[in-house]
């Protein structure tokens, strides 16, 4: 049974990422209106609790927090809940091709 505030929408979408400074590539695998999960290159070990930026497209961007890693799967939880808008605007963006952006891990 699921135990969520906000059901996951499933993405699968890659993005740029930027953590130490270089230039990365993760996809945005799932996005709620209170997190998403992200899957990091080979060799990314971002810490709990590290500042994450994403950034889609034309969407303002999402700050959060690592709250879990589990291998290369990082779970981030948003700073502040999602209007539902906004979740329905990444998925569109996504399933369009157009959320290319940035993630600033760090």
């Amino acid at each position: 049974m699921e135990r969520r505030k906000h059901p996951r929408r499933s993405v699968l979408s890659q993005v740029g990422a930027y953590a130490s400074e270089q230039h990365q590539n993760v996809v945005l695998m799932d996005i709620s209106r209170n997190g998403a999960r992200i899957l990091l290159p080979v060799g990314s070990k971002p810490a709990i609790q590290d500042t994450v930026a994403l950034k889609m497209g034309v969407m303002p961007t999402i700050m959060g927090k690592v709250s879990r890693v589990q291998g290369r799967i990082a779970g981030v939880e948003f700073t502040n809940v999602l209007h539902p808008s906004l979740v329905a605007s990444a998925k569109r963006l996504c399933e369009e091709g157009r959320a290319e952006g940035q993630v600033v891990i760090g």
